[in-house]
């Protein structure tokens, strides 16, 4: 094998092992979160990792992504960002309270349920404060 087809093998090993990492740590894999499946639908309950940015996918198992439950980011000190999709319904009760270092939440415009304006949730027609970012 001459030097030119050993650099080859070894940039192609090396960015075929790169992108396995970048797909293991997509914020959008379900891999990610903690769900329950409940009837024809699923609740997004905590995370199994805590990735920087939260991305909520809209479909997990070919199941809507309807809510976030109760407490399901709470305390989680490095999550910076949240993106809510338009399939969430729901958001319980102190879903992302104590997450200190959270700077923004976004949410899908089309989501007829939830508003954001500079990064802070609310009710769609922002009347309700959901939640605050505190970092």
């Amino acid at each position: 094998m001459n030097t030119r087809q050993g650099f080859l093998k070894s940039f192609f090993v090396m960015f075929f092992i790169i992108g396995l990492s970048v797909l293991a740590l997509d914020e959008t894999n379900p891999a990610v979160f903690e769900y329950d499946m409940v009837d024809d639908h699923v609740v997004i309950t905590g995370l199994v990792e805590e990735p920087k940015d939260i991305v909520i996918p809209s479909i997990i198992n070919d199941k809507p992504v309807t809510a976030i439950g109760d407490r399901a980011f709470y305390n989680r000190q490095n999550i910076t960002t949240i993106t809510i999709p338009k399939s969430i319904t729901s958001i319980g009760d102190d879903a992302m309270a104590g997450c200190k270092s959270l700077e923004a939440i976004f949410v899908d415009e089309n989501n007829p349920y939830y508003a954001t304006a500079d990064g802070v949730l609310f009710d769609k027609d922002k009347s309700t404060l959901i939640a605050y970012p505190s970092g």
